[in-house]
């Protein structure tokens, strides 16, 4: 695991807007990485010098953040369709690194080790594409109209909605996504 530690800088790192007396994270990804410095603490994506698990660490970070930014249900399945995607090219890649080993070496840990990621990571798709069917049918003028004083008559559109009824569905969209978002390695 790679060590993160909190230094006081002694002189400017200009390159990471690091400035004299500045306190920033400072961290070495894998064995003979290269140091990396920043103000901010370091997202998981960042500690691994591992490319395809950085992918994946990326993806699971940025549904996370973007998530909280979607402000309609068109941009969440958006969201979850490009998150699909490139969780299926990371195990695409798994599955070509496992088939590329010599024969004796994919019954080996590290074969092994291929192809479990390669299966995680689409069972994780899977259950994203899951998610997207719920959002795409989740029935927003019935929770309104259950859990709002606002009453919105059926075939309402979105953007008929007041901003706090828009505001309530988006929240609770945000939770059926966010509580099934769990990123498997």
């Amino acid at each position: 695991m790679t060590r993160v530690n909190t230094q006081v800088a002694r002189k400017d790192y200009p390159e990471h807007g690091i400035k004299k007396g500045d306190t920033y994270y400072s961290w070495t990804p894998g064995f003979r990485g290269v140091k990396q410095r920043s103000l901010t603490p370091p997202k998981r994506s960042q500690l691994t010098a591992n490319d395809k698990l950085s992918q994946v660490y990326s993806i699971d970070e940025n549904l996370g953040e973007q998530l909280a930014a979607c402000g309609d249900i068109d941009a969440v399945i958006d969201l979850l369709e490009t998150s699909i995607s490139d969780i299926n090219d990371v195990a695409e890649q798994y599955r070509d690194s496992f088939e590329n080993l010599p024969e004796g070496l994919q019954q080996s840990d590290t074969g092994q080790q291929l192809e479990s990621n390669a299966d995680e990571l689409e069972a994780w798709a899977s259950e994203l594409d899951d998610l997207m069917t719920e959002v795409k049918d989740f029935d927003f003028v019935e929770f309104i109209n259950e859990n709002s004083d606002d009453k919105v008559p059926e075939g309402a559109k979105f953007d008929d909605l007041s901003d706090e009824a828009k505001e309530l569905v988006m929240d609770e969209i945000r939770e059926m996504v966010g509580s099934g978002n769990n990123c498997p390695l």
